[in-house]
């Protein structure tokens, strides 16, 4: 066994204080790459935080809403034959709530795109345009033209689109 005396830490922190003063110019430089580093990681933390943020509020508002009803198994199977077979009921509770602020019917289904020897897999959804502007911003991405209007597609009753005061 040793019978070596503790030091206080008094002492300990004088020794740390002179070997600081010692070489200041290492000292600064140290304190300077320590300061650059941790505000570097800072920032780039809250640059992630925010870029997450920012790309969950983007798939939330362009694509997939933040809820979505659909039949049973529909999203098993992706097969149109399985819809909501009478979405009357669903639309009244949907109109009735007044937590909803927006909502939209959509007809999804995937595809096959092919031009000349190449294909791609494509993901295919039919809105109504005017009500798809209450939970998505999708229509801030047109620049020239105007969203699908037809006479083959009838403006749904009066009782189908949301409250004004919800309107976006």
């Amino acid at each position: 066994m040793s019978n070596a005396k503790r030091l206080s830490l008094t002492t300990y922190i004088s020794l740390a204080l002179r070997n600081l003063l010692r070489n200041p110019r290492r000292t600064g430089i140290t304190l300077a790459t320590m300061i650059f580093g941790i505000a570097t990681l800072t920032l780039l933390s809250a640059l992630n935080d925010g870029w997450l943020e920012q790309m969950r509020d983007n798939f939330i508002l362009s694509f997939t809403g933040h809820v979505q009803i659909h039949a049973r198994g529909f999203e098993a199977s992706q097969n149109l034959n399985e819809h909501i077979k009478a979405p009357g009921d669903i639309i009244l509770l949907v109109q009735d709530s007044p937590e909803i602020q927006g909502w939209t019917q959509r007809i999804r289904t995937s595809g096959l795109v092919s031009l000349g020897g190449s294909s791609a897999g494509v993901q295919i959804m039919a809105t109504d345009p005017e009500q798809e502007t209450w939970v998505t911003h999708m229509h801030r991405g047109l620049k020239q033209g105007a969203l699908a209007q037809s006479r083959h597609f009838p403006r749904p009753p009066a009782w189908y689109h949301c409250r004004p005061e919800h309107r976006r």
